[in-house]
């Protein structure tokens, strides 16, 4: 469930998912970049957190693009 719910949210990938300032300058991110953001930062989690298998990790951040 959790994947598909995932899939359905990014499934509009050109469709804008934030946009912020950078230098003056409008830069936005799409939904399929976001997807693409999610994917590598669980990769670089899973590889580097030596946690035990279908466990959940929490994460806790400020709002923002990252």
């Amino acid at each position: 469930i959790r994947i598909l719910n995932f899939n359905i949210i990014h499934n509009q990938k050109d469709r804008i998912f934030a946009e912020y300032i950078q230098s003056l300058k409008i830069e936005t991110v799409s939904y399929i970049q976001i997807k693409e953001y999610c994917y590598k930062i669980a990769h670089y989690l899973n590889n580097n957190i030596k946690a035990p298998k279908g466990s959940f990790i929490g994460l806790y951040m400020e709002n923002s693009i990252e």
